[in-house]
């Protein structure tokens, strides 16, 4: 069995992957994003694809139709058997209940992505996989004393920051990193980004976004409906 089929048996346990399949493939016939980078699409849901690709032209309108009419039900599945794997691990009054289920989501969520690459792509969204960035392309220092914890924080205090500076989600995305690794890179290392090399500094920046991306959109959606009203 091939190491795509052996991935799609595994997700294929706690998701209804045939689904999750089809709304790729619908997808990628919109045209409205790099297949790369298209993980988040899966948890997004309805309402946040409609909100993002409201003042945006979109090439294939009858497929895009297609995509928000199955989006809720994709959301779903991926929420109810992240749900079903962490409730079995984690009890409901532990603090990180909430966040690893989040987690999961985002996880698997780019597995299923990777898998149905792997098995239903074309050429040219596998040459994107092969283009990933990876943690080893990080420089050393920076790889071999990272701490995550301590990232996740600097992450969390920029968040106001961030979406005061942001016009859209993907915008948000690439000023909290920015922000957070800046902060990071300054007080642990003593590294002032300002004067560092510009290609140097998205060493860092590229695979921490692709670990993170996903994450990072659901926080900015949650904090705009959380000062909705402010």
């Amino acid at each position: 069995m091939s190491e795509g089929l052996k991935e799609y048996t595994r997700l294929n346990k706690h998701y209804r992957m045939k689904e999750m399949f089809d709304f790729l493939e619908v997808l990628k016939e919109t045209g409205i994003t790099n297949m790369f980078g298209a993980s988040p699409f899966i948890w997004m849901g309805k309402q946040m694809i409609e909100h993002e690709f409201k003042y945006k032209d979109i090439a294939n309108e009858e497929k895009f139709e297609e995509l928000i009419s199955l989006a809720d039900r994709i959301r779903d599945n991926l929420i109810y058997g992240s749900y079903k794997q962490v409730s079995e691990k984690t009890d409901i009054e532990d603090d990180r209940y909430f966040r690893n289920i989040e987690t999961k989501m985002r996880r698997d969520a780019q597995d299923i992505l990777k898998t149905w690459m792997k098995l239903k792509g074309n050429r040219t969204i596998r040459e994107s996989e092969e283009k990933k960035p990876e943690l080893s392309d990080m420089p050393s220092f920076f790889l071999r004393r990272f701490d995550g914890k301590k990232f996740d924080k600097k992450i969390r205090e920029s968040i106001s920051y961030s979406y005061r500076h942001a016009n859209n989600v993907n915008e948000f995305v690439e000023v909290i990193l920015d922000t957070a690794i800046s902060s990071y890179l300054w007080d642990y290392f003593q590294i002032d980004t300002d004067i560092w090399d510009f290609e140097d500094f998205q060493k860092i920046v590229r695979p921490l976004k692709e670990i993170y991306e996903s994450l990072l959109k659901m926080m900015y959606y949650k904090y705009r409906k959380s000062n909705a009203n402010r």
